[in-house]
C-alpha cells in the first residue's frame, strides 16, 4: 500500500489508511513515535502503560510501605455509605 505526502500547514504529512489504524488501535489524538532504521521511517504507537495497585507494590520493600493512618471519625461529604 502506497500513500502520497501532502503539505499540512508547515508541515508534510501521511494519511494512515482506516484499516491499519483500526488494527493498531490508533485515532484522532494518538501520540506516535518515529524511528529512522536504515532508510525507512518507523512510526509506532506511544502506548501508556497500564498500572493495578499490586503491580506497583511488589518492587515496593515492605518496611518501608508505612503504616495505615487513623485520621478520625468522618464528617462531612466524605461519609460513604
Amino acid at each position: 500500500m502506497s500513500q502520497t505526502i501532502f503539505e499540512s500547514g508547515n508541515s508534510l504529512a501521511v494519511r494512515i489508511p482506516k484499516g491499519i489504524a483500526d488494527a493498531l488501535k490508533m485515532g484522532k489524538g494518538t501520540q506516535v513515535e518515529f524511528k529512522l532504521e536504515q532508510d525507512s521511517l518507523v512510526v509506532t504507537p506511544n502506548r501508556i502503560p497500564k498500572y493495578n495497585l499490586s503491580d506497583l507494590l511488589a518492587g515496593f520493600p515492605d518496611n518501608e510501605r508505612g503504616q495505615e493512618v487513623d485520621w478520625g471519625s468522618d464528617v462531612g461529604k466524605e461519609i460513604v455509605e
